[in-house]
């Protein structure tokens, strides 16, 4: 029940900023499945989330409407500001825009409580859109950091084993599988202690640095 302090109108313009947000960063992480990682299953899910909550398609898109001051918002310079020169990687955007959709899901969530936004929509509805969002953030990272990985490996993958090396030097392999084209080298041994093997890493890993 409303209680008498409850002004309607300007709950229904938390509400209306609250679904742009959330079909403003449903989009973008559509966009990033889509065109960034590719995966079509993860874009769908996304796209099925945008089409639940799309104010668009609801009787009731002319109230929303009615009560949105877009210009009487005290807000809009604020963010304006916060977001001004912000350089992000695809990363840190998916964060920026999860994290978005769920603060808005949370926002509904709470409005929903006080107001009815829709007949078909209870504020279970919005938790469990947002509980979503939670692993559907985490499986998109995961998806990035992958490919990122996988974009670093290129070439030859060469293991210098000590035991095949029969008493060479470890950094002149090393320094001939470079010049050979070698992407990535991996430094294996079986029989030294590991006070033996660190300084032997070390130097290999300081004549791959040089050589990017």
């Amino acid at each position: 029940m409303n209680s008498p302090d409850t002004n309607p109108k300007q709950l229904l313009r938390m509400a209306d900023a609250s679904f742009n947000r959330l079909a403003e960063g449903l989009r973008y992480l559509e966009d990033v499945c889509r065109f960034a990682i590719n995966d079509a299953a993860l874009n769908q899910h996304l796209k099925n989330l945008r089409h639940k909550f799309t104010v668009s398609e609801w009787p009731n898109q002319q109230v929303l409407l009615d009560a949105r001051d877009a210009a009487g918002d005290v807000g809009t310079n604020l963010e304006a500001a916060a977001d001004k020169d912000v350089k992000r990687d695809l990363s840190a955007s998916v964060v920026a825009n999860s994290r978005r959709v769920q603060e808005a899901l949370r926002s509904l969530e709470e409005t929903a409580k006080v107001i009815p936004l829709l007949v078909s929509l209870a504020p279970a509805d919005f938790q469990q859109a947002r509980f979503e969002m939670y692993s559907i953030e985490k499986e998109l990272l995961g998806k990035i950091t992958r490919q990122t990985k996988a974009s670093h490996i290129y070439g030859l993958y060469v293991v210098i084993d000590t035991a095949a090396l029969k008493g060479r030097s470890h950094l002149e392999m090393t320094a001939q599988v470079i010049r050979g084209g070698a992407g990535i080298i991996q430094l294996r041994d079986k029989t030294m202690d590991r006070g033996q093997l660190l300084p032997i890493a070390a130097a290999v890993k300081a004549l791959c640095a040089q050589h990017h």
